[in-house]
Parts: structure tokens; C-alpha cells; sequence
């Protein structure tokens, strides 16, 4: 369970500035039913009241990259409600090799682009930009098959799913494959994890006149620096036959353990990311985050949060945005 309130201040080439506060209150029980050591079936609901910022956000990226109100209903118009996946897993098991294959409703970003401290909007950065590949498209909450394969070191990744409908409203299939490297050296544990995302020809082109594909990778990497520091680096690139917001993505931060002031269940995190290249009408988005994270108790943690923002446009759009966003967050895992 999450409780926010943020608040945005921004400013809009000749236009008067934007002042609003939103509260949410985001509810997001799972079951979890083990048939057998190997057979598990899950279950994620989402209920939410509000939608924060968006609507009166002037900003092109969520500032608040979860499922709220407007997110937990007709998802992906299927005309589904509050179920967000709901899937089987079958694990295979070969000696230190393992291999989980799931089928059912699937959430992409589970498999692809993860982050050690870069990929839960709940506990760590806020902003789209920095939880996942804001220039791709990877989709949740629709009918699929994923696997998740470990061996040693590597990791293996894949994803298939068919998804109701895009922002044109048009249904599209979606292939995902990621590989991974684990490493642990002096400095700690570090991932490397490279991935690439396709899409059938459902999404309409700059002109709005043909139907193209898509088709994007992105480079997501981890590391610690000791017991008290980790870097990471989120790099990437689209297509852009089909009209797009963003064809690059640059983006990277570092977090800070509590163990530097004796509390090692807290941390604090600072990123920034530049996204540009897109073909719709915006040149670059900037966004710079910095968070700080503390665990009350066992269950109940707070989350304060702080972002700058900046949107600039092509020159004939005569338009820049840039402002700021801040918010509090109370959260409960039990």
C-alpha cells in the first residue's frame, strides 16, 4: 500500500506557470499459490484512487511511473479491471541451472530492462525516465509467455505477447529478449544486461498515414563500488519509422547505502536522463531525480523525492516546458 502527495511547479513558453498538488493511494495486493515445488500460479491486482499529476502535467514523461486509477481500468482496452497479471510458472530445474517458464497475463518490464537501482517507482526513482527504457515500449498487464533462464553467471530472458491496443487503438504483438551477466569482484556485485524489443507493423508513422513496426535495445548495467556506493548506466536506442517520442536514451546514477550512517535498510539515490531524437514534435527531455528512502520499521518505509524537469521542442513548435516536482511518499510491504 502507497500514499503520495506531489506537487509540480512548472513553467510553459508563453504561457503562465502550472502550480498543482495531487495525492494517490495505491493498493497492490498478490497470491501467491505453489501446487507443487515446480507448478506456481500468481496473481497481482492493482487498485488505486487518483491519478497523481497526469492530466495537468505539461511534461511529455510520467512523473510517476505506476498504476494509478486511469491505469487499473480497461487495461490495454480489453475491458479488464484491477487484475494486472495472473500467470502460470513451470520450473525446470538442471543441477545449478534453472529455467522458469510462465504463461497468462504477463508484465514485460518483469523480464526486460531491469536495474538493481534503477526499475521500482515505488522505493526508488520516480520519474519514467529512470525506472525503465522510456524510449522503447514495453508493455504489461496482457496475455503471454515469458522465460527467465539462470546458469552460473548468465542469465536469459525472453517474452512474446499479444496486446490489446496501442495509443492508436490498434491491437499489436510484441517480442522481447534480454541476456545477462552477473560479476562479483572486490568492488561488490555488478549486472550487465542487454535487450532488444520488437513490434509488428500496428503503430502509425510521423505522417499518420502508413502503419510501421518498432524495434529498439537497450544496454541496463549495475555495479557496487564497496558497501556503500553503486553506479548504474541505462543506454539505448529505436527505430524511428513509426512515429516516436524519443529514438535515444541516456541515462545513469548512483545510490547510496544507509550502512554510510549506521542505517542499512535506508538509501538514497541520484540520477539524471536524456532522451531525444524523437520525430513527433519534442527535441530532448532532461530529467534530473534524487530520492532518499527510509525504512521506519520492518513493514512501513517513507519516500521523499525531488525532480527537475525540461522539455524542449522543434524549433516550429516555438515551445520549451521546465519546472520541478516533489513528493512524499508512505509505504507498506507486508
Amino acid at each position: 500500500m502507497v500514499g503520495n502527495v506531489q506537487s509540480l511547479s512548472s513553467q510553459e513558453t508563453l504561457e503562465s506557470a502550472v502550480k498543482e498538488s495531487r495525492g494517490t493511494f495505491l493498493f497492490q495486493p498478490t497470491v501467491t499459490v505453489a501446487a507443487t515445488e515446480q507448478d506456481e500460479f500468481f496473481f497481482k491486482f492493482g487498485f488505486a484512487g487518483g491519478n497523481a499529476l497526469n492530466g495537468v502535467s505539461p511534461f511529455a514523461l510520467s512523473l510517476w511511473a505506476t498504476d494509478m486509477e486511469d491505469d487499473v481500468t480497461d487495461i490495454n482496452g480489453r475491458h479488464r479491471n484491477y487484475l494486472l497479471t495472473a500467470y502460470y510458472t513451470h520450473t525446470f530445474s538442471m543441477g545449478s541451472k534453472r529455467l522458469d517458464v510462465s504463461g497468462g497475463l504477463v508484465d514485460a518490464t518483469e523480464y526486460i530492462g531491469d536495474n538493481v537501482y534503477a526499475s521500482d517507482p515505488l522505493t526508488q526513482f520516480m520519474n519514467e525516465a529512470l525506472v525503465n527504457g522510456a524510449h522503447v515500449f514495453s508493455p504489461s498487464y496482457d496475455l503471454g509467455g515469458a522465460f527467465h533462464f539462470e546458469g552460473g553467471a548468465l542469465s536469459l530472458n525472453g517474452v512474446v505477447m499479444s496486446v490489446g491496443e496501442n495509443d492508436a487503438g490498434n491491437p499489436y504483438a510484441f517480442y522481447g529478449i534480454q541476456i545477462g551477466a552477473n560479476n562479483s569482484s572486490s568492488w561488490g556485485e555488478g549486472n550487465v544486461r542487454l535487450a532488444a524489443e520488437a513490434a509488428n507493423k500496428k503503430f502509425p508513422d510521423a505522417s499518420e498515414t502508413t502503419l510501421k513496426a518498432r524495434a529498439g535495445a537497450m544496454l541496463s548495467c549495475d555495479q557496487e563500488f564497496g558497501p556503500r556506493l553503486g553506479g548504474w548506466v541505462r543506454l539505448g536506442i529505436q527505430d524511428d519509422a513509426a512515429a516516436i517520442d524519443y529514438q535515444n536514451l541516456y541515462s545513469g546514477g548512483l545510490n547510496v547505502s544507509g550502512k554510510l550512517w549506521g542505517r542499512p535498510t535506508d538509501n538514497v539515490g541520484i540520477g539524471h536522463g536524456m532522451l531525444d531524437g524523437g520525430n513527433d514534435g519534442i527535441r530532448q527531455s532532461d530529467v534530473t531525480e534524487a530520492y532518499v528512502h527510509f525504512r521506519l520499521n520492518p513493514v512501513v518505509s517513507v519516500h521523499a523525492d525531488v525532480q527537475h524537469l525540461r522539455d524542449t521542442y522543434h524549433p516550429e513548435e516555438d515551445k520549451r516546458v521546465e519546472g520541478w516536482v516533489s513528493g512524499l511518499s508512505m509505504l507498506a510491504k507486508f
